[in-house]
């Protein structure tokens, strides 16, 4: 998916990892391509991405890392969710499993087909 903001084009790739129907990964990688700003907007905006994401690393749970970087004027998130040992009713109230609703609460696995219809739905386009 991408989406341009103006100040800058967001692109987010999700690689699904499965078994049969069962979700045993979800590879995110979310890119923040900058369009030119002078050096003082950037550095609010590096600032801004930096804490957020600082936060979202603080507060990830078992199972979840989240790692980010800036170079040439892209600043990309990563943040892979390894759900085999994951508590997947805290990553569902965390809001990190896209797609999945209140009858998933009760789950012993995530799966393929409901997590890529939850994607589609939301605007990414699926590809094999």
């Amino acid at each position: 998916m991408t989406v341009e903001e103006g100040m800058y084009t967001m692109t987010d790739v999700q690689t699904i990892n499965a078994k049969g129907d069962v979700v045993y990964e979800l590879l995110e990688t979310t890119t923040l391509e900058f369009a030119e700003m002078d050096s003082a907007t950037l550095e609010v905006m590096l600032s801004y991405y930096d804490e957020v994401f600082s936060a979202m690393k603080e507060s990830a749970p078992e199972g979840v890392e989240v790692a980010s970087s800036y170079e040439d004027g892209v600043y990309t998130l990563q943040m892979n969710l390894y759900l085999e040992n994951a508590d997947l009713k805290e990553l569902m109230d965390g809001g990190y499993l896209v797609g999945l609703d209140a009858e998933s609460e009760e789950m012993e696995a995530v799966s393929f087909k409901k997590t890529a219809e939850g994607l589609e739905a939301t605007g990414y386009t699926l590809k094999e």
